[in-house]
């Protein structure tokens, strides 16, 4: 039968298992949405790649080229700053990650010594 300090460890334990598997969660779901942020990025690179070396077309002669342009360089600022917050939101859930995963590791440790007693 166990001692009330087993039982203690042993819920305490399928916490932190839990906090951590939360954690780990964010953790994938912020480098997700950093990964988003990157692949449009990209698209918007690779479109104005495209666009650029037609300068003598009829749309830039009309001025839409410079217009669609003006509209990617906001796009890409938005764009930029929308990483930013991606890269702080993913460092933010690996350092709670990190935590998460020492506190674990840290109850491994009380719960091996408390079973060697």
């Amino acid at each position: 039968m166990s001692s009330p300090r087993h039982k203690q460890i042993s819920r305490l334990a399928a916490i932190t298992d839990a906090i951590l598997e939360t954690a780990l969660l964010q953790l994938k779901m912020a480098v997700a949405a950093r990964h988003c942020v990157e692949g449009q990025l990209a698209e918007l690179d690779a479109s104005r790649r495209a666009v650029i070396p037609d300068v003598e077309s009829a749309a830039s002669r009309a001025g839409s080229d410079l217009m669609w342009l003006k509209w990617s360089d906001l796009r890409r600022a938005e764009l930029n700053k929308a990483l930013a917050r991606a890269r702080v939101a993913e460092d933010e859930a690996r350092r709670a990650a990190a935590r998460a995963f020492g506190r674990q590791q840290a109850l491994a440790g009380v719960a091996r010594k408390a079973a060697a007693r």
